[in-house]
């Protein structure tokens, strides 16, 4: 008897961590839609690394990269990173999706092999940190392209709204407010 609660009680864990890990695909929802410039959510996210690289694709909007005073050589700087940061983030995230196939999978078997789920737990948690540590690459590549007055100018503008991707309201980003409300 005792066993069978323990196993009970073991899944219920498992899951639990499961839903905690599918929590990040769920705030990026609001990602999926948006992009380009002046729309979307954030600095990051969007599947195949289409907003992943927020700052660095500045480059795309003329009218913001006149406005910023970028020069040729920190245009073509920045289009070349932002391809290499967003090559780099395809791979994460295709990874990242093969691993939540098979966490999916292991939780669909009719006996679920409580060492493979956690073994799989660990390996996602290892590349989300692996994306995080993609995304402050990417701030460190605009820190070192951009001067400190484009990059004072480039925040201004953005806080401002204008030409840069607005923040999220689904996540609780701007306006001081969590959940999805109207900003």
């Amino acid at each position: 008897m005792k066993t069978r609660f323990n196993k009970k009680i073991a899944t219920a864990v498992l899951a639990g961590m499961l839903t905690i890990s599918l929590i990040p695909m769920t705030a990026n929802a609001c990602r999926k839609g948006g992009g380009g410039q002046g729309g979307g959510c954030g600095m990051k996210g969007g599947k195949n690394g289409k907003h992943f690289s927020g700052f660095l694709s500045i480059w795309k909007n003329s009218q913001l990269t006149q406005e910023l005073g970028l020069s040729d050589d920190q245009i073509d700087n920045l289009k070349n990173a932002d391809f290499a940061a967003r090559e780099k983030y395809q791979t994460l995230r295709a990874d990242m999706d093969s691993l939540h196939l098979k966490m999916e999978q292991a939780f669909a078997s009719d006996k679920v092999d409580e060492a493979a789920v956690r073994e799989l737990s660990q390996k996602i948690a290892a590349l989300k940190g692996k994306m995080i540590e993609q995304r402050v690459e990417t701030r460190l590549i605009v820190q070192q392209l951009l001067t400190p007055e484009q990059r004072d100018k480039a925040k201004s503008l953005r806080s401002a709204g204008r030409g840069m991707n607005k923040p999220c309201m689904m996540n609780g980003q701007g306006n001081g407010r969590n959940g999805m409300k109207k900003g």
